[in-house]
């Protein structure tokens, strides 16, 4: 399938494959093997790839590797990793001729203030609890919506004023449609955003939730062809209710419906044809057959049971060997057909009486997913999913593989993984999420022990926030580390274990900028715990614990989707309801919104720029290749635009210093520091 433009698309048909148009402004393609494309043609183009589990850890490209390991979705067609997304996206190019893509590292919203004030106007609505998008917050953070929409308004009024607008749309409808696939139709948005709204052609309706199905003339003939239960909503026109589209595109009662076959338009509105032997005619859309031999209908390689024929220990339908059969090692009661003699087991028997149907034939087993297999070909089923034979997965670092149905798996549970807390209210999880929040309190940054039925952690650490600017911008002021028996506080530029007889269970290792605290046992569990003695911590797990981990820090499983675990075990919609959740002290007032300082302190903004500055300047520029630098850039603008009440060379400094860390772990040392910026200190415990 080619897609050249809005108005010319080109259809290549292949087997077990079908494509179709959702609305006026998708189009799907479904296949048989797991993959899944939806297309949007209208306004700005946008394709939303879906792949099942069975290609888990099996593909490459720009959509990374698929193998619940967020880290390493940079990898390149050269099999590295690569830091910079332009580096990334080099190395998948199909065509030598194309030019080499870039890293857009400025802010838009520095080249204009109008043109910022001109975004905010028309994407603030996107953060109004009273707005049309505000029932939506509830389930989905609209935060990183509202980046990207400034963000490409910006660019793209580089460009042209329409073309501004076509992201502003983009944006909206970026929002609006992942709020549609959390069940939350936000009907009635593109009404109330000026030049929003789209115009049906012919007599078809327009729909925020615009489904295909029942909705065309091939849906009488095949209803399971354009209708799966899963397709997330989609707006567009269609046609209206008791009305199908037929191939000409027109609106159409069913009675005027052609009837097709294999998805063929064979016969039109009551036309009799002979097909099978039998004598059809068509009537709203369905074929009416009689004289059909009943065998006919079962698809190869699989075979109709008549259970008229039936010998004593056949049961038709009604017993046929599957692939989840042999799992469980079950069989039918009397079942002794001989091919499956060694396959399956007398463990488990099933009483029942025979049904006709459709069958596998001799040496081959039904597979959910596939059809009829081989029994070496069987799935595997994991989380209610299915995998392949001969798929590998991996889970707690254990490598599974499906072997006939079954899985192997082989391996320790040892996963290294890291956590960052800098700055004001900055937090990396093991698994990689960023976020901000502004909570004035105690919060559980990371534990073990997480099941609801043990009520004593192994190890919790604790961070104490407190206000640092009158936005309310918050910043470190302790972190807590309770291991087994003992507490270690580590606030101002210094540290206390309590009882003090404790010393000599942990390990620390001293430097000129940080202190790393060392606990556990290698060869199981280890936690290590590194602080620049001021903002930024850094907090690393060796191995798992055997009851979990959870907290602010994510429960360090490797997969980025499922970070916002609350206190209470279920997932949170919104970051504020997870970071809430995760209140030492309960008597704490709840945050309810992320602080933009440099918006209430706008005399603070351009010091603030031009003291971080040193982050995309020539002093970092043997890092700029292997990091991306603006997102450090724009958490320093932040800090330094709030902080101070505590001091704005600290906040400056420790937001800087995250980038040189950061530098440092991919293995460029950078020596920033100077007399007149942030100079260096001697470590005084």
């Amino acid at each position: 399938m080619a897609i050249k433009n809005y108005n010319e698309i080109l259809i290549n048909w292949a087997r077990n494959i079908k494509i179709y148009k959702r609305s006026s402004s998708y189009i799907q393609m479904d296949t048989d093997c797991g993959l899944g494309l939806l297309i949007k043609i209208t306004e700005v183009f946008q394709a939303y790839i879906t792949v099942g589990v069975r290609f888990l850890g099996s593909t490459n490209g720009l959509c990374g590797n698929f193998n619940g390991d967020s880290t390493d979705d940079f990898k390149s067609s050269m099999k590295i990793i690569e830091q910079r997304p332009s580096f990334f996206v080099n190395s998948w190019k199909v065509t030598a001729n194309c030019g080499p893509a870039c890293d857009e590292e400025s802010d838009p919203c520095s080249l204009s203030q109008v043109n910022e004030i001109f975004a905010e106007s028309h994407c603030s609505a996107l953060l109004e609890e009273t707005s049309i998008f505000g029932r939506c917050h509830e389930f989905l953070d609209p935060t990183e919506f509202y980046k990207a929409s400034n963000f490409l308004f910006l660019f793209s009024k580089l460009f042209s004023y329409f073309v501004s607008h076509e992201y502003i749309r983009h944006c909206l409808d970026s929002y609006a449609s992942a709020c549609a696939k959390r069940g939350i139709i936000l009907a009635g948005w593109r009404n109330v955003m000026d030049g929003c709204g789209i115009s049906c052609s012919f007599n078809q309706v327009f729909s925020y939730d615009s489904r295909v199905c029942h909705r065309t003339c091939l849906s009488l003939s095949n209803p399971e062809f354009e209708c799966t239960s899963m397709d997330p909503p989609v707006d567009g026109c269609n046609c209206p209710d008791n009305t199908y589209q037929d191939t000409s595109g027109q609106c159409v009662g069913a009675a005027e419906c052609p009837c097709f076959l294999a998805n063929i338009p064979v016969a039109h509105a009551n036309q009799q044809i002979t097909l099978n032997g039998g004598t059809c005619v068509c009537q709203n859309g369905n074929l009416k057959c009689i004289g059909q031999d009943p065998q006919e209908r079962c698809y190869p390689p699989k075979i109709y049971f008549n259970c008229e024929n039936a010998q004593v220990g056949e049961y038709g339908a009604a017993c046929a060997p599957t692939c989840q059969m042999l799992a469980a090692e079950s069989q039918c009661r009397g079942f002794t057909v001989l091919r499956f003699q060694k396959l399956l087991f007398q463990s488990s028997q099933l009483t029942t009486k025979c049904v006709p149907g459709c069958i596998c034939p001799d040496g081959l087993v039904l597979d959910e997913e596939k059809g009829c297999v081989h029994p070496d070909d069987c799935s595997c089923e994991y989380g209610g999913h299915s995998y392949s034979q001969g798929e590998v997965i991996v889970r707690n670092c254990m490598t599974c593989f499906c072997t006939r149905g079954k899985w192997n798996c082989q391996g320790s549970g040892l996963c290294p993984s890291t956590c960052m807390v800098h700055g004001e209210g900055h937090v990396t999880t093991f698994d990689g999420k960023q976020y901000v929040f502004d909570g004035n309190c105690e919060y559980i940054l990371v534990q073990d022990a997480c099941s609801g039925i043990f009520s004593q952690p192994s190890f919790k650490i604790v961070a104490e926030y407190v206000y640092c600017s009158q936005s309310k911008t918050v910043c470190t002021k302790a972190i807590k580390v309770y291991y087994e028996d003992f507490l270690i506080k580590m606030t101002d530029a210094t540290y206390k274990v309590i009882p003090e007889s404790a010393v000599g269970k942990f390990t620390v290792i001293h430097n000129q900028m940080y202190l790393t605290f060392q606990f556990g046992d290698p060869d199981t569990l280890q936690l290590i715990v590194t602080w620049n003695l001021k903002m930024n911590t850094y907090i690393q797990i060796i191995g798992l614990s055997k009851f979990s981990v959870c907290g602010l820090c994510g429960n360090a499983n490797g997969n980025i989707k499922d970070e916002l675990i609350t206190q209470t075990h279920y997932s949170a919609c919104t970051l504020m309801s997870f970071v809430n959740s995760w209140k030492d002290d309960p008597m704490c007032e709840d945050v309810t919104e992320v602080v933009y300082p440099c918006a209430k302190n706008p005399y603070r903004k351009s010091w603030a720029e031009k003291r971080c500055k040193i982050i995309p300047s020539d002093v970092f520029r043997p890092c700029h290749k292997l990091l991306r630098w603006f997102p450090y850039y724009d958490k320093c603008n932040r800090d330094a635009c709030g902080c101070e009440l505590v001091g704005d060379c600290e906040c400056l400094c420790d937001a800087v210093a995250a980038f040189a860390k950061a530098c440092l772990d991919v293995g460029v040392c950078i020596d920033w520091r100077t007399p007149d910026f942030c100079r260096k200190f001697l470590l005084s415990v």
